[in-house]
């Protein structure tokens, strides 16, 4: 169940994160909720990695 969540996790991130992209990278402050969504989605795929590989 952990490894779901973690997956749709991710997938809500990337999907945020894609429309932050395409939607409003024209405001001043997308680039700044770009780049946490980015850091966010580093420590989910971190760790689903981890957790794969157990």
């Amino acid at each position: 169940l952990k490894m779901k969540v973690a997956e749709d996790m991710y997938e809500a991130l990337k999907v945020a994160e894609t429309r932050i992209h395409n939607e409003i990278r024209h405001h001043p402050e997308a680039g700044d909720y770009r780049k946490m969504l980015q850091d966010e989605l580093r420590q989910v795929s971190k760790a689903l990695a981890k957790a794969e590989g157990k």
